[in-house]
């Protein structure tokens, strides 16, 4: 998903939606973007968060969310570039399995 101009925008990448869904079996999915923060402008009269419910309506996929936040939450891992390094989905789901 890309946010240039502050719209959702660009498909899915491969292995998100089947992975989205095995991980919600397990776990509680939260996503985490500054694009929520309250100080950020309306783009077409809506928040970050509801462009981002949006595009994951779009793709089926926002009934195995539970939240979008603007703040880190507290959690057992975040898969982005700072917590677990996400590279893919297929190696980011064999460490999900192992996980305790």
């Amino acid at each position: 998903m890309g946010f240039h101009d502050g719209t959702c925008y660009g498909e899915p990448i491969e292995g998100v939606i089947e992975s989205i869904k095995k991980i919600s079996k397990r776990f509680r999915v939260v996503i985490y973007s500054y694009k929520g923060h309250p100080n950020r402008p309306l783009i077409n009269g809506k928040s970050g968060i509801e462009l981002v419910w949006d595009w994951l309506k779009k793709y089926e996929i926002d009934s195995y969310i539970e939240d979008i936040v603007w703040g880190k939450p507290n959690a057992l891992l975040y898969i982005d570039d700072k917590g677990y390094r996400f590279e893919n989905w297929k190696d980011t789901m064999k460490f999900l399995e192992n996980l305790e």
